[in-house]
């Protein structure tokens, strides 16, 4: 951990986060309060988890803990799910903006990120860093552009940023907002600012409702009064009842794959408008139908005997959805574990520098 800098674009010494720069400062943006949702009940999908009591005890418990800290809170954004648009409702009383690639269950998270959130689950970011070096980096790239992106579409007063998010992804995007607001000038300066304050980000396993204030001034963690027990789930999948976040995606593919072939099997079998004369001719004087020459049955048999096969194929297709294989970690951990090393994360600037501090 000590030591440690990004590996991402380290020569340009910048962050991914560096396009929204200018617009970050024109909105005023000074200090970024990334936090984690709260606690919550399993749900049939991920998506559809809501906060439990406990997690509104602990919104509660840490709204009136750093209520100074969130005075200052004039922008808030959110992965597009339930449980952190609610933790960020009663954590602040403005409307959060949703930012899709702030949730994990995207595109751009490939099997080795699938691989790696199950064999590790809930852990410090910098585990992951040293099991899984590099794989991480597209998710740190995505979540770092979408949050330029929103920030440069977003009308807000000067002020700070609360940014609601997920248990290891948010470490990821925080290590990028420290790198923005590092000194910007490369040099000796900027890497023991980095290297000191990502101290306070790298060891953390990140609670729920707890969160990095990031600033030009540094970085801390905020814990929240009311615990995490994370003995009761080492993973994000022990809230899923019906199954992992990885077969809920591969479910909605499948009912997708399963619906375009019966169309497509539908259309391909359907005999030829020539088998069908307009108008009839009496059906006294209708040719024989032509032979199959390798079977017994007739063309227009062999068609609607396609089309039957078809539709029961499609069928058995969509039958089978709900027991696809379940993928493990196993094949897709790294066989060298590898140090972390100075270049874990691409430090870039986002937003205000430290002449704007304000």
């Amino acid at each position: 951990v000590e030591g440690c800098v990004p590996a991402d674009g380290a020569a340009a010494g910048r962050s991914h986060l560096c396009s929204a720069q200018d617009r970050a400062a024109a909105a005023g943006i000074n200090r970024v309060i990334l936090v984690r949702h709260g606690n919550t009940n399993q749900a049939e999908l991920d998506a559809e988890r809501e906060l439990t009591d406990k997690g509104c005890t602990q919104c509660a418990r840490f709204r009136e803990h750093y209520a100074n800290t969130l005075q200052s809170v004039s922008l808030v954004m959110t992965s597009p799910v339930a449980r952190t648009r609610g933790t960020a409702r009663r954590l602040v009383d403005l409307t959060p903006i949703e930012v899709d690639d702030l949730y994990f269950a995207r595109p751009w998270r490939s099997q080795q990120m699938i691989a790696g959130d199950r064999e590790l689950g809930y852990a410090p970011i910098a585990t992951y860093l040293e099991c899984f070096p590099g794989v991480y980096d597209t998710a740190s790239h995505n979540m770092a552009s979408a949050l330029a992106s929103a920030l440069g579409h977003a009308n807000a007063s000067r002020g700070s940023l609360l940014v609601c998010g997920h248990a290891g992804y948010l470490s990821f995007l925080a290590l990028e907002v420290v790198a923005a607001f590092a000194p910007e000038q490369a040099g000796p300066v900027r890497e023991a600012w980095l290297n000191a304050v990502r101290g306070a980000v790298l060891p953390v396993n990140v609670g729920e409702v707890c969160a990095f204030e990031v600033s030009p001034d540094g970085a801390r963690y905020l814990l929240n009064p009311e615990a995490t027990d994370f003995s009761k789930a080492a993973s994000n999948d022990a809230f899923v009842s019906g199954g992992s976040v990885l077969e809920n995606v591969r479910h909605l593919h499948t009912v997708a794959t399963a619906i375009t072939t019966v169309a497509t099997a539908s259309v391909a079998v359907l005999p030829p408008p020539s088998l069908f004369p307009s108008p009839p001719p009496p059906l006294t004087s209708l040719p024989p139908m032509p032979l199959d020459p390798t079977l017994t049955t007739c063309a227009f048999e062999t068609a609607c005997a396609k089309t039957i096969c078809a539709e029961s194929s499609a069928n058995a297709s969509t039958d089978a959805v709900a027991t696809a294989p379940t993928i493990t970690a196993a094949n897709a951990k790294s066989s060298t574990v590898t140090a972390v090393t100075a270049n874990t994360i691409a430090p870039r600037s986002l937003l205000p520098q430290p002449q704007d501090r304000g």
